[in-house]
């Protein structure tokens, strides 16, 4: 019959048995000294960084994440794949980077928003139209790819809807305390935001709808500014009638 000898490979003759957890152990301690040895040789050319991370920012939006691994992002910037490792450590630091010039960019409707210069519509609108413009170059695509393959930044998008919610509560109980908005508790006007940014970020829904970024937002804020209804319909003498009737039971209920 076939003996076999299960004898530790490497071990001497008298040698010591071996020891599965301190030779792991001696093997990650020379990893992390590879991981330092690297980290020492990597770039810390921040501008270069930024540069390239805003070149791939607009490629990343149009045409989602799946066509662009290392090597293809390397080709696309004109640098060698071993040059791109010298200032990313991964695709993810990459759009990571990406995605906060991106969010950078759309939070400049905040100024706008808070000028005490402008009119309180204006501020408004000027704040929507800077948020609009950059949003539209982000496609559904890319949200999916993102929430998909790197739920860490992705979560990012989540911070930002959070921030930008926080901004209009500011604004609409500003407008209600000076009369500019319909007397309606601000957290119902927030609730309505919340409920389409949620969609919005989600990119299953917006893809099952056949609604891109651009076109979800249009006709949220259509809604947002006149109602479902057409002004014709609002003004007529009936409808009046009916929404006194409703106010009035209301009020006496």
């Amino acid at each position: 019959m076939l003996e076999l000898n299960f004898q530790h490979k490497y071990s001497l003759p008298g040698s010591e048995k071996p020891n599965f957890q301190r030779d792991y152990r001696d093997f990650a301690d020379f990893a992390a000294m590879g991981r330092k040895f690297l980290d020492k040789s990597r770039s810390h050319d921040g501008e270069l960084k930024q540069r390239w991370a805003a070149a791939l920012t607009p490629l990343f939006m149009e045409r989602g994440l799946r066509n662009f691994p290392m090597d293809a992002v390397a080709a696309e910037l004109g640098v060698s794949k071993a040059t791109l490792y010298k200032h990313f450590r991964s695709r993810e630091e990459i759009l990571d980077l990406a995605l906060l010039l991106k969010l950078a960019e759309i939070r400049r409707y905040q100024a706008k928003l808070s000028d005490p210069d402008l009119p309180y519509l204006e501020r408004f609108l000027e704040a929507l139209q800077i948020a609009s413009s950059e949003l539209t170059s982000i496609s559904t695509l890319f949200l999916a790819d993102l929430n998909a393959m790197h739920p860490r930044v992705f979560q990012r998008v989540r911070h930002f809807m959070d921030e930008a919610l926080a901004a209009l509560g500011a604004f609409y109980e500003e407008g209600i305390r000076r009369g500019e908005l319909i007397p309606v508790p601000p957290a119902v006007l927030v609730l309505t935001d919340e409920l389409f940014f949620a969609k919005l970020a989600d990119p299953d829904f917006l893809q099952a709808r056949g609604l891109s970024v651009q076109e979800a937002l249009d006709a949220y804020f259509m809604l947002k500014f006149g109602g479902m209804f057409r002004r014709p319909l609002l003004d007529s003498p009936q409808v009046n009638q009916l929404l006194s009737r409703w106010m009035n039971g209301k009020q006496s209920g």
